[in-house]
């Protein structure tokens, strides 16, 4: 029954196709594309039906067992399987609709992974690494900041409006979670160095007397004294103390009317 249904399938296509050549100033090019591709399908599908049936006939399967067996068999091409793990972001079709071998049915966001792309000048081009740590903020999500690593540098250059030259950089973010969409705006942050867990006060605290570094101390009965310290990295706003101060203590400097504890970052 399903070879004879798709032999008039076929056979009907067959006569319309032949009419609308016939009189092609009649039809679009589109339209005799999409007929002719429509047509091809159908040869295609009755083709293969045929071959299922004398292959299952040559076995010895009877008739009945022959339709049940096609039956099952086109059941299971009904069925679609991706052909790699990920995330459907969007299908082509609705229920119901109907497509050929050559429409895209899904969009697949393989394996998870999520990627950003942004442009670094020329001037700074320099100072970025493949494999170097960024940080991410994504703007419509605010309490969140990924961590990641620059994956690509491209080699051409793109010059915008301004005659400013810039470079693409392709960064890799590592544990993006469901929220994290296609398409959203970040900015990134390229990281040169690095210092965790460390006491930081702020760099304008920072004083040089005599060739030292000295910040000024407020103790627990409101005295002022200077108290010599060694310090690390800087960010330009806060600076990491080495040594000669202890976390809460009360570090005050000039231009500010308020003290500002030592704390750990």
């Amino acid at each position: 029954m399903k070879i004879k249904n798709a032999a008039a399938e076929l056979s009907k296509l067959q006569d319309e196709y032949k009419e609308m050549t016939a009189i092609p100033d009649a039809y679009s090019a589109n339209e005799l594309k999409l007929k002719e591709k429509e047509l091809a399908n159908k040869e295609t599908e009755y083709q293969n039906l045929l071959k299922k049936y004398e292959l299952q006939k040559a076995r010895g399967v009877n008739q009945n067992q022959l339709e049940v067996k096609m039956a099952k068999e086109n059941l299971e091409d009904t069925i679609l399987y991706a052909p790699v793990d990920g995330v459907v972001l969007n299908l082509a079709k609705k229920a119901g609709e109907s497509l050929t071998d050559e429409d895209d049915f899904a969009t697949i966001h393989e394996n998870k992974v999520i990627k950003a792309v942004t442009k670094v000048i020329e001037y700074d081009i320099g100072q970025i690494k493949v494999g170097q740590k960024v940080y991410v903020s994504v703007e419509a999500l605010p309490d969140k900041k990924f961590t990641g690593q620059v994956t690509k540098i491209n080699a051409l250059p793109e010059q915008d409006s301004s005659g400013l030259v810039n470079y693409s950089v392709e960064v890799t973010i590592k544990d993006p979670d469901a929220e994290l969409k296609d398409g959203m705006t970040c900015t990134v942050t390229f990281v040169q160095k690095e210092v965790k867990n460390c006491l930081i006060v702020p760099y304008k605290a920072v004083r040089m007397v005599n060739g030292q570094q000295v910040v000024t101390v407020l103790d627990e009965r409101g005295q002022s004294s200077e108290r010599p310290i060694k310090t690390g990295f800087t960010d330009g706003s806060s600076v990491e103390v080495v040594s000669g101060l202890q976390v809460n203590e009360t570090v005050i400097f000039p231009d500010t009317v308020a003290a500002k504890k030592a704390a750990t970052q």
